[in-house]
């Protein structure tokens, strides 16, 4: 049986760093650093650095670094709510 998946709500300068298979709904410039199989929801003003399989799908304004950053991204023009639906938060 696979093990559940940690799921993190990070706002107003929150820093997470997501490992494995966590779940990260980020925004009001959260800071978050993506590694393993991660899958991260990111709007307004969040920073994420991508590892090599983390993936996000971000709303305009979010800053992405790192080296999944033009391969694991999805631009998603929908707002927040719809954003933490895709993550079933």
């Amino acid at each position: 049986m696979p093990a559940e998946r940690v799921r993190f709500v990070g706002t107003d300068h929150s820093r997470i760093r997501a490992e494995d298979s966590a779940i990260v709904l980020a925004h009001c410039q959260c800071h978050v650093q993506a590694f393993g199989a991660s899958i991260i929801a990111a709007t307004d003003t969040a920073t994420v650095r991508l590892g090599v399989a983390a993936h996000l799908r971000a709303s305009a304004g979010v800053c992405v670094t790192g080296p999944s950053a033009a391969t694991n991204l999805t631009i998603e023009p929908h707002p927040i709510s719809r954003l933490a639906g895709h993550l079933n938060l």
